[in-house]
């Protein structure tokens, strides 16, 4: 696996850099210069300087990837635009960075946060009463799902959202990594029989 982990100075994106080293994965981690990468410096990972608002460095960052890992996102912002325009349009700007770059991109796994994946789940399921199809993603499947592969500090899960997680950090990381190597998706909400 040639993986990039962007948010690999972050409390997720560290422990599955750890992990992909351990395992002996070619990892590279998208890092600003105010990133702390400190906790890093001495695993055999690549650090390509750059920016989900610039694309260019994006262009360098996942050339010759096959696994992207898109950790990186503001959790805290003075208002909506300013979320919107990292973790939305940041997230956009990977994306075509890989369509643009790097072609043999085999996964790109993106941590959502639980109220997102329940936008999704009701748009997914308002769109499924439209077209008369079923859903692929229901409220019913996220609320199920959030007790497999919750990949956080499982007491800030039990006080944000109030339940514990089935798994705690490293475990999560270990059983993402191998869903992923296995070809399931390894992402939040993911689960046996989900």
């Amino acid at each position: 696996m040639k993986a990039l982990v962007t948010g690999a100075s972050g409390f997720i994106g560290r422990r599955l850099v750890m992990e992909l080293a351990r395992r002996g994965h070619e990892t590279a981690c998208l890092v600003r210069p105010t990133s702390k990468t400190a906790p890093l410096r001495d695993l055999p990972v690549e650090f390509v300087l750059g920016d989900l608002g610039d694309a260019a460095s994006l262009v360098r960052a996942v050339k010759g990837r096959d696994h992207i890992f898109h950790l990186a996102g503001v959790i805290q912002a003075v208002g909506g635009p300013a979320f919107e325009t990292a973790n939305v349009m940041g997230t956009r700007n990977l994306v075509d960075a890989c369509l643009q770059a790097a072609p043999g991109v085999k996964r790109f796994t993106v941590k959502v946060p639980f109220a997102v994946q329940m936008l999704a789940a009701r748009l997914a399921e308002t769109a499924a009463r439209l077209t008369r199809r079923p859903p692929l993603l229901t409220r019913e499947i996220v609320r199920a799902a959030r007790d497999h592969f919750w990949i956080y500090d499982g007491s800030k899960i039990e006080r944000e959202l109030g339940f514990r997680p089935r798994y705690g950090m490293r475990e999560s990381v270990r059983r993402a990594v191998d869903a992923v190597r296995a070809g399931g998706s390894g992402g939040a909400g993911q689960g046996p029989g989900a």
